[in-house]
Parts: C-alpha cells; sequence; structure tokens
C-alpha cells in the first residue's frame, strides 16, 4: 500500500502537488499517501460488504423483511391504542422484578453451596484437630517408653523403675 501510495503521488501533476503543499503547510506527501490508503481500505471493505450482501440468500432477506413489517406493526398499534402503552411502560417492570427474582434465587443457591462447603471445611478441620491429637497422644507414649528404656540402662534407673512400677500397681 505504501508503493501505490508513493505512485499516486508521483503520478500527480507537479501544479497539484505545489497546490496541496500549499494548502496542507508542507505535509502534502503523507497526508495524500494517508488519504490515498484510506481510499483504498474503503474500496475493499465496500466489495467485502458486497460480497457478504450477494451471499445472503433470499429466505435470510424476508425473514429480516417479516421482522421490520413486525416491528412496524406493532408500532402503529402501540400509537393507535392508547391504553396499550401503559401496560408496555409496565412490561419493564415486570421483567425487572422476574430478574430480581432469579438473581435471588441463585443467590440463595450459591449461599447455601457456601454453608454446605463451609460444613465441610470445619468437619475436616476437626478431623485434622482430631488426628494431630492422636499423633501427640502417641508421640508422648513413644517418650515416655523411651525414657524407661533409658532408665533401665542403669542399675539406679534399674531399681527407681521398679520403685515406680510397683507404686503404680499398689503392691
Amino acid at each position: 500500500m505504501e508503493q501505490g501510495g508513493r505512485r499516486s503521488w508521483d503520478a500527480l501533476p507537479e501544479e497539484q502537488r505545489q497546490q496541496l503543499a500549499a494548502l496542507t503547510g508542507g505535509n502534502a506527501e503523507r497526508l495524500y499517501r494517508e488519504a490515498a490508503r484510506a481510499g483504498v481500505s474503503l474500496r475493499q471493505t465496500t466489495r467485502g460488504l458486497r460480497r457478504l450482501a450477494g451471499t445472503l440468500r433470499p429466505a435470510v432477506l424476508a425473514g429480516l423483511a417479516v421482522v421490520v413489517l413486525a416491528a412496524a406493526g406493532a408500532a402503529v398499534i402501540v400509537v393507535m391504542v392508547p391504553g396499550l402503552r401503559a401496560w408496555l411502560a409496565s412490561g419493564p417492570v415486570a421483567v425487572a422484578v422476574v430478574a430480581a427474582a432469579a438473581v435471588w434465587r441463585q443467590a440463595r443457591a450459591a449461599a447455601s453451596r457456601a454453608g454446605q462447603a463451609w460444613s465441610a471445611a470445619m468437619r475436616m478441620a476437626e478431623a485434622q484437630q482430631q488426628r494431630l491429637q492422636t499423633a501427640r497422644d502417641v508421640a508422648a507414649a513413644e517418650v515416655a517408653a523411651l525414657e524407661r528404656e533409658m532408665q533401665d540402662l542403669t542399675a539406679a534407673g534399674q531399681l527407681a523403675g521398679m520403685v515406680a512400677d510397683r507404686a503404680a500397681s499398689g503392691d
């Protein structure tokens, strides 16, 4: 496209170039190239729209015509029947009420799901606490057993262990 704009500028007679330069204040070539690019883009867009319109089937055009005619008929009926305007004015309010009710139902359902998720999270946390408490109790029992084994390594420890065992058993 740059070359096309360049060539079209070069193709202009010198007199026209000077007139454009006088009108634009020295940026004539750049502005002319931009205008030429815009013209090419516009032509391409127009061609694309024509091709698109050519591909539309007559049935689609007929359907569009029916919709336009129905809208025009509805507008005529609204204008000719004054009481209908009041009913139509309340339509958006009814739609808003129905939409608000739907949003409320969805919010309640979401709140219910959130409550169920919270309950499940609390149950999981409680189960985790119970597992940790069990692990703590097991670790404390293992520490006590290791202390007993260490106590049994010396004679004095063995004697103290026997005394503690007898005291625990009540003999």
